[in-house]
């Protein structure tokens, strides 16, 4: 399956092959959102300098955290 992904992508768990999907996302920037988790929130794709904001603003609404991790 290529192409556009539909709906929203939890950053803890999705695959790297389902973050590519997201429009933006390349190998590269998916390999650092997975290396970076897990996350409490989308916008720790900013503060762990994962993402620009620019490029933040851009995928938000294809992702999000379904709850946050447990320690």
């Amino acid at each position: 399956m290529h192409g556009q992904h539909v709906g929203t992508l939890d950053l803890n768990t999705a695959t790297l092959d389902e973050l590519k999907m997201v429009p933006g996302v390349n190998e590269a920037t998916a390999k650092k959102i997975v290396e970076n988790r897990p996350y409490a929130r989308t916008d720790e794709l900013i503060t762990k300098k994962v993402l620009s904001k620019p490029a933040y603003d851009s995928i938000k609404e294809h992702i999000a955290v379904a709850k946050p991790p447990s320690k």
